[in-house]
């Protein structure tokens, strides 16, 4: 008897990691808006690197969910699919770009 209950968990977890991706994508390219207007270009990197981490969750997101259903089909837990370096990434790419946010806003004034 398997303890995997077919419903929708494993696709509200995948959809929960995509908004995020997306939100950390649009927060990039705030940031690198505002990093180009400012001539920033430590910002501007740091945009990128975010803009970049969280594509790459957005693709992963899609692996892991398959992996997740396999994983609980088989054998019942989640053995099969690791979440930790994902998880660190985006948290990785998530204090990026607040430190550069940070950075622009200390920065000094308005919008150029």
């Amino acid at each position: 008897m398997s303890l995997f209950d077919p419903g929708l968990q494993p696709e509200r977890t995948t959809l929960a990691w995509r908004r995020t991706a997306l939100s950390m994508a649009a927060a990039a390219a705030v940031l690198a808006r505002v990093a180009q207007a400012r001539g920033d270009h430590v910002a501007a990197a740091a945009s990128a690197v975010g803009g970049a981490v969280a594509a790459a969750c957005w693709l992963l997101a899609g692996r892991r969910y398959a992996r997740v259903t396999a994983s609980l089909r088989k054998r019942g837990d989640l053995t099969g699919a690791p979440l930790g370096p994902a998880a660190a990434a985006l948290c990785a790419a998530s204090l990026c770009l607040s430190l550069a946010a940070a950075r622009l806003v200390l920065a000094g004034g308005g919008a150029s």
